[in-house]
């Protein structure tokens, strides 16, 4: 399996959003416009939240650079694929 640092990376085919999964991470470009594949996917169960979460960053820090994370909370979601604050933010800060 495909390891980077402290954090092993599993590509599994399938539905993303039927995935059980600890937490999911996604690209997002400058404008904070992340509407299609995976994002389109997610949001098509999860809402808007995620996009209000980022464009709330975007606004508080004007621009997003590369390398930075913008981290949206979806401990709330309560589908087969939810995911939990303290392992997304464990694996993030790993990650880095």
């Amino acid at each position: 399996m495909p390891q980077y640092r402290n954090v092993i990376l599993t590509i599994v085919p399938g539905n993303i959003i039927q995935e059980p999964a600890e937490g999911l991470m996604t690209l997002i470009n400058s404008s904070g416009l992340w509407l299609g594949g995976v994002d389109g996917a997610i949001q098509s169960v999860a809402g808007n939240q995620f996009h209000q979460q980022a464009a709330q960053q975007i606004t508080q820090s004007t621009q997003i650079h590369q390398g930075m994370v913008i981290f949206a909370d979806g401990t709330h979601i309560h589908h087969n694929g939810a995911f939990r604050h303290a392992s997304l933010l464990s694996t993030i800060s790993s990650f880095l």
